[in-house]
């Protein structure tokens, strides 16, 4: 099998739920449905972005492909292995083997503070490996742009843009088949976002690794991943190409997201911007129909009374929409209403102000 096949990471149909918690002792038991009928695809070399606010589901989706979570329904296939279904010893041996690896939230936690980077990314390599792993990780560490002298350090004596520099070069040393980071710039300064993420981005894909990307930012994920995918209370609102879904949204809610950022996408003036209203539903008893109506200005009667399916657009991708080809037009224009001379911005070019956010009022 050749490193196309084994690397390619496919979800399909993806069910999780959680035991909800209990008031009183006579209450009938429920559960909370985290992640509802969730598919895709990752080829090698290449980047998904899993988008939404708290509470979407990204990070269910990013644990359990790590066989953190256990699914409920579904099949998560590495080279055609269901990691769903693998047994203990399977799944100890992959670990082992390293072809899943994971880029947490806060740097600081996932490093221990008593080790140096040498032994932090040396530890648990055997006596066989230790030369070449060591060569290898003095590679990583000038690739992700950190200064030969860190080696001999640990984590108290360096920054968190470092240490999460260091987390990346450790998850790339054993060249994983997939590479899951859970918000993996979140804890950083802004400063040093753009930087860190375009290392992960390059080296996921000289490694020829399979790379989720989790974020509530929509900006970071849009300027590194291939395809998007907009997450709300568990259900897929809409994926696609990145630059379309950018460009183009078919979904009032990736719209809002869009309009979420003040610092370009709807930067000017005549922008017919909207801005979401209202709290989150509560996943233990989730709207009728679209779960996205009682928060969208664009509903219609009968999003309360059937739920939309994932369904192809033009120019690639997929929305799960009623309304979507009325509000095409106007979605678009919304997009695409930047201030004169403005383009699409990098990260790096954002002050603390200006980053994505979709708390919204």
């Amino acid at each position: 099998m050749n490193k196309r096949v084994e690397n390619r990471l496919e979800v399909r149909d993806l069910h999780v739920s959680f035991p909800a918690r209990r008031t009183f002792p006579w209450q009938a038991a429920s559960r909370v449905r985290a992640v509802n009928g969730v598919s895709f695809a990752i080829e090698p070399g290449s980047i998904v972005g899993l988008v939404g606010e708290s509470g979407s589901g990204k990070s269910t989706i990013a644990r359990t492909i790590m066989g953190l979570v256990q699914a409920d329904a579904g099949q998560i296939l590495l080279g055609g292995m269901d990691l769903c279904r693998i047994g203990r010893g399977a799944r100890l041996a992959l670990r082992r083997s390293r072809r899943l690896q994971m880029i947490w939230q806060d740097p600081a936690a996932s490093l221990d503070p008593r080790f140096t980077v040498r032994q932090s990314l040396l530890a648990g390599w055997g006596r066989d490996d230790i030369v070449a792993r060591a060569a290898r990780a003095r590679q990583l560490i000038r690739s992700v742009g950190l200064p030969e002298r860190v080696w001999d350090q640990r984590p108290g004596q360096m920054s968190g843009g470092q240490n999460q520099r260091v987390a990346i070069a450790r998850a790339l040393l054993g060249d994983p088949a997939v590479l899951v980071a859970d918000e993996p710039t979140s804890a950083l300064d802004v400063s040093v976002q753009a930087g860190v993420g375009t290392h992960l981005a390059a080296l996921a894909r000289e490694a020829g690794s399979s790379c989720l990307l989790v974020s509530h930012d929509l900006s970071f994920v849009s300027n590194l991943a291939d395809q998007v995918i907009v997450l709300y209370l568990g259900t897929v609102m809409e994926q696609g190409p990145a630059l379309r879904l950018m460009t183009r949204p078919r979904h009032p809610y990736t719209a809002a997201l869009l309009g979420a950022s003040p610092q370009g996408y709807l930067a000017g003036e005549a922008s017919p911007r909207y801005r979401l209203r209202g709290e989150l539903p509560s996943p233990l008893h989730p709207p009728s129909g679209c779960q996205f109506r009682t928060r969208c200005p664009f509903a219609e009667a009968r999003c309360a009374e059937v739920r939309p399916v994932l369904r192809q657009v033009d120019g690639g991708g997929m929305v799960a929409c009623h309304v979507s080809e009325r509000l095409a037009a106007p979605l678009r224009r919304m997009a695409q209403g930047l201030a004169p001379g403005t383009s699409r911005a990098h990260p790096s070019s954002l002050s603390p102000h200006q980053t994505v956010r979709t708390d919204f009022e």
